[in-house]
């Protein structure tokens, strides 16, 4: 069986259907852009408009009913549970002194603050220290190997897998 591919109109990649956003307007029914360069454009469109962005979230915050919006935060921390738990107890352990937080990234080298990526958040203290944009280039690889089918090697390892399909 071949997957279907696309080109990206950005970046020029022919990719799996599965890395482009549905879009019902297309004739194609999909987005002509991949995912990473829609989300990298999104990024860059909230730098330059932050506030505007800023006041459409409360706006759309407002429309719900407290009560829903507590309902939604109680569910949200349930299906994160696993990560919730990792990163709580690795803040804890750094705060008191239990784990040295190394001072430079350690994929790129650089300094600055640092985030403790785990590759499975049932080892609570076994992770790897990378810079913001270290951390994010490598749960987009996550991301990208789950979008591609490889769901149960993730789901083991305490990832929400089901967050991450298309």
């Amino acid at each position: 069986m071949t997957e279907i591919v696309q080109k990206c109109r950005n970046c020029g990649d022919v990719l799996p259907l599965s890395l482009f956003h549905k879009k019902a307007s297309n004739k194609s029914g999909w987005c002509n852009e991949c995912k990473k360069c829609a989300n990298q454009k999104r990024r860059q469109y909230r730098i330059r408009n932050i506030d505007a962005e800023r006041e459409r979230e409360r706006k759309k915050n407002r429309a719900k009913p407290l009560s829903v919006r507590r309902e939604e935060t109680a569910l949200f921390r349930k299906k994160y549970l696993a990560q919730n738990n990792a990163t709580k107890k690795l803040r804890y352990a750094v705060r008191k002194g239990k784990i040295q937080k190394p001072d430079n990234c350690s994929s790129c080298g650089s300094s600055g603050d640092l985030d403790g990526h785990h590759e499975d958040y049932r080892k609570c203290f076994e992770v790897v220290w990378l810079c913001k944009a270290c951390h994010g280039r490598r749960h987009s690889e996550i991301n990208d190997e789950i979008r591609l089918g490889d769901t149960e090697k993730w789901k083991a390892r305490g990832f929400n897998v089901e967050s991450r399909l298309p």
